[in-house]
C-alpha cells in the first residue's frame, strides 16, 4: 500500500503485485540468469542434500570412534572443541576461498553445518550412556560390537 500510495518510492519497496507478477515470469522464464526458477530450487536441494549426506555419513562414525576408542577421542576432541564454536557461516570466507564460488564452496559449508553437530551428538549419545547398562549387556555375554549396534 505504500509503495501504491506514492509514500514510498517503488524501488525501495515494490508493490507486492510487482512481486507476484516476477515471481511468476520467473517460473517460466530464463531470463535474465539462464535458468528458470525451479532449476535453481533444485539445484540449492542438490548441494544442501549432498553437504548434509557426507556430513552425516562421516561424522556419525567419526563420533562413534571418538566414543568407542580413547586414542581417537584424544587425538579429535581437541580439534572439535576448538573449530565447534566457530558458526557455520564463519566458514563461509574459508570456503570461497579455497574452493571458490562454486558448488563445491556451497557444499563444504553445509558439509561442517552438517559434520560438527552429527560427530558430537553421536560421540555425547555413547558417552552417556549409564554404565550399568554397559554392565548389564556385558554380563549377559553382550560382545562389544552387539553393544554398539544395539
Amino acid at each position: 500500500m505504500l509503495a501504491q500510495t506514492g509514500l514510498i518510492s517503488t524501488r525501495k519497496l515494490p508493490a507486492p503485485s510487482k512481486l507476484f507478477d516476477t515471481f511468476v515470469y520467473k517460473l517460466s522464464n530464463k531470463n535474465p540468469d539462464g535458468g528458470t526458477l525451479g532449476a535453481h530450487i533444485a539445484t540449492s536441494m542438490q548441494e544442501a542434500l549432498l553437504g548434509f549426506f557426507f556430513g552425516i555419513v562421516i561424522g556419525v562414525p567419526l563420533g562413534i570412534c571418538m566414543a568407542w576408542f580413547k586414542k581417537f577421542d584424544q587425538f579429535f576432541r581437541p580439534l572439535f572443541d576448538l573449530i565447534k564454536p566457530i558458526p557455520p557461516v564463519g566458514w563461509v570466507p574459508i570456503m570461497i576461498t579455497f574452493f571458490g564460488i562454486g558448488i563445491m564452496s556451497k557444499v563444504a559449508v553445509i558439509f561442517i553445518a552438517a559434520f560438527i553437530p552429527a560427530t558430537i551428538n553421536a560421540y555425547s549419545g555413547i558417552k552417556q550412556t549409564k554404565d550399568v547398562h554397559m554392565w548389564v549387556a556385558q554380563t549377559f555375554g553382550a560382545k562389544n560390537k552387539q553393544v554398539l549396534f544395539t
